[in-house]
């Protein structure tokens, strides 16, 4: 869903580790020189990332900057100028960095001018239950509402990537302005104001002008995630983006970066398969679990205004039936006829519904309103067990099979379209994205200094709590993809960037007991947690990229 509410984005990639392997006597020394770094014809000062909360280091459901547990300081954008430049990166490559706690999203207040208020939303790990399942708490602190240079930077940032944004968005010139021109109060922080450019591409383009004409100058853009993801993070409720219309948005945005700036460089990224996130792929096997221990054959759960079954065994197989992350305070008390929190799911849900239509300007609604058609008229009975036909799952919490089907068709439809752009000639170059993080998906992958990635949800090392977001580590993989394009096309030689230094992105307000050395949850902290003394608490979030 692109409206702001409870905010929560993912990706993950590989890189390819070459092996070398010869023969060496007892007096030979057979270690390999480190690699040189010249920088060519780069420079972070001609660097412009242009797109979504991926180039924007958007991480846990928030947009922050924390050297010890990631954020905006660790997007594969500024982590490429960071390999180049080191300590002088950010007299260079400009981040609108917000500090503690960030800004994540907006709640709909009465108590405040204007009745909404703007909030942290970062998702931040307590513990994790004996069924595997996070206990998280969503920061509802007030944002951070200056980040770095907002009022003494004189021109664009270097980072222009705006959570939650569509194509559309970053071409539009409406106003900045949450509530006034945008649905996202994430623009007037970023884009800031319109002298500097009256859109996001504009302030690239005029950034880059600012820079010889003769030197080279690199734009990343990574967008089109966001036009298939609502589908997916709302249960298959909210439409996949007509395809036709993203293909012109597309083709303006590249048109317009080659005709402004002079001696150009452009690499793009496709965008990852459903069955590639942890938002998607992680609750099923528990649900599966907890409804074959429980004895049930089959979960009822909502479609549309009626309701429908799968069958247990079919739960988690990422071609059939998906629970999406924000189901998991619902999973443990699957079939369960003792707890008393059967309730948990549909009140989560309507809460979210109900602050998206009170920032709409909407009355809001009542369960009975939102589950009338369901059970012969009756709606949802919160004192049945979670997942049968009276209390069934909502349906902005599963992927069906159909769902599934129609999210992999888009994102095909769409990656063929963007891949067609590839065209080194013209400077403009595609990382695929969707092929690399398959492979890491099936295989895992090892970084340049030997560390296993996975793509497990929480342990895996590559994405933050939020299940649709890389943390630093998975920001250093799609780094090392535009390595070898930028050492070719800028005469740089660039080491590869290695991750065991950098913290997962997981933000812990746990004891250190809670890690192992690799900054992973151990198996200590594992163990003293159970279904019966924590409750996972993940909320319902509208999950973007």
């Amino acid at each position: 869903m692109r409206h702001i509410k409870s905010i929560s984005f993912c990706i993950a990639l590989c890189v390819t580790a070459i092996a070398l392997f010869g023969c060496s006597d007892d007096n030979k020394d057979d270690s390999t020189p480190p690699k040189e770094l010249r920088p060519g014809s780069y420079n972070a000062a001609r660097h412009v990332g242009l797109g979504i909360s991926l180039t924007a280091g958007f991480m846990n459901g928030s947009l922050y900057a924390d050297a010890q547990q990631g954020g905006q300081k660790h997007s594969y954008d500024y982590l490429l100028a960071k390999a180049v430049h080191g300590a002088s990166t950010d007299d260079l490559f400009k981040v609108p960095a917000f500090g503690d706690p960030g800004l994540g999203g907006a709640l709909f207040d009465t108590t405040v001018p204007g009745n909404v208020r703007l909030v942290s939303n970062r998702v931040e790990l307590t513990g994790i239950s004996g069924a595997g399942t996070p206990i998280t708490r969503t920061n509802l602190s007030p944002a951070n509402l200056n980040p770095d240079g907002l009022t003494t930077l004189n021109r664009p940032y270097n980072n222009l990537g705006i959570p939650g944004s569509l194509a559309a968005d970053i071409l539009s010139d409406n106003p900045f302005g949450f509530g006034t021109g945008r649905a996202s109060p994430f623009y007037q922080f970023i884009f800031r104001n319109q002298a500097l450019g009256s859109n996001g591409v504009q302030q690239a383009i005029n950034l880059m002008r600012a820079q010889p004409d003769s030197l080279p100058k690199l734009v990343t853009v990574w967008t089109g995630a966001n036009e298939v993801l609502g589908f997916i993070t709302s249960g298959g409720v909210t439409p996949v983006y007509p395809l036709e219309a993203f293909q012109a948005q597309y083709d303006t945005i590249l048109a317009r970066l080659k005709a402004g700036i002079p001696n150009v460089k452009i690499i793009v990224f496709n965008i990852p398969n459903v069955a590639s996130i942890p938002f998607a792929t992680f609750l099923g096997p528990n649900a599966r679990a907890v409804a074959t221990q429980r004895g049930l054959t089959k979960l009822w759960y909502a479609k549309g205004n009626t309701v429908d079954t799968v069958v247990v065994a079919d739960i988690g197989d990422v071609t059939k039936f998906m629970v999406l992350l924000p189901g998991g305070a619902g999973v443990a008390a699957i079939g369960d006829t003792t707890t008393g929190v059967k309730g948990v799911l549909w009140r989560t849900l309507l809460a979210s519904i109900n602050n998206t239509r009170a920032l709409q300007g909407l009355p809001p609604i009542n369960l009975q309103q939102l589950t009338a058609n369901f059970t012969g008229g009756a709606g949802v009975d919160t004192t049945k067990p979670i997942g049968t036909r009276e209390n069934p799952f909502p349906d902005q919490f599963t992927l069906d099979q159909a769902e599934i089907a129609q999210a992999n068709d888009a994102v095909n439809r769409y990656n063929a379209f963007i891949n067609s752009k590839n065209s080194p000639a013209n400077g403009i170059f595609v990382v695929d994205i969707a092929g690399l993080f398959a492979r890491v998906v099936a295989q895992g992958i090892t970084s340049p200094d030997g560390e296993e990635l996975r793509a497990t949800f929480l342990t895996g090392g590559i994405f933050t709590i939020d299940g649709v977001h890389p943390g630093p580590k998975g920001h250093a993989i799609v780094a090392n993809q535009m390595i070898p394009i930028i050492e070719r096309e800028f005469n740089a030689s660039i080491p590869a960037i290695n991750t065991r230094n950098l913290p997962d992105g997981i933000y812990r307000v746990s004891p250190s007991s809670a890690v192992n050395r690799n900054g992973l949850a151990s198996e200590e902290f594992l163990k003293q947690f159970t279904p019966q003394t924590l409750m996972p608490t993940i909320q319902a979030v509208g999950g973007h990229y």
